[in-house]
């Protein structure tokens, strides 16, 4: 028998707001042992964008410089 878990607009968000807070604590992490993962970076700057922090996001992509940034 499969059971319907229905969260409410508020639980969802709290859920996926404590799962970014953690990808972003792991990737600055990442990224202070090894600065010029890209992909860690390019990761970091999509959690950062997904919380409405899109001007972080911009200046971390562009803080290690134009050919770093991973997309056009």
């Amino acid at each position: 028998m499969k059971v319907l878990v229905i969260e409410d607009d508020a639980a969802l968000r709290a859920r996926q707001a404590s799962a970014y807070v953690a990808a972003e604590l792991q990737l600055r992490a990442r990224l202070a042992q090894a600065p010029g993962d890209d992909e860690a970076r390019f990761q970091l700057a999509r959690v950062l964008a997904w919380q409405q922090r899109a001007d972080e996001a911009e200046a971390l992509l562009f803080a290690a410089g134009e050919d770093a940034v991973p997309f056009v």
